[in-house]
């Protein structure tokens, strides 16, 4: 939509902060398959991940890299 449908009164965005995980709140297989996907991508062993692993600055995984791993979560997962 272009900024001039909104003219003066745009819609401002109500996000809530990310609820942190528990790691024991995810199913055993489910991080078995983000990690394996994680490290394709990365084109890295999965016991090289952590959970704190930074996408972009520890695994150089682009945004279309993100992009990928969170559709492909959305469907599958």
């Amino acid at each position: 939509i272009t900024l001039s449908r909104w003219r003066d009164a745009r819609p401002v965005l109500q996000l809530r902060p990310p609820r942190p995980v528990n790691e024991g709140e995810v199913p055993e297989e489910i991080r078995n398959r983000v990690t394996a996907k994680i490290a394709a991508l990365a084109k890295t062993s999965p016991a090289k991940l952590r959970p704190e692993s930074d996408l972009a600055d520890e695994l150089g995984l682009d945004s279309l890299a993100v992009a990928e791993l969170l559709l492909l979560s959305l469907i599958h997962i």
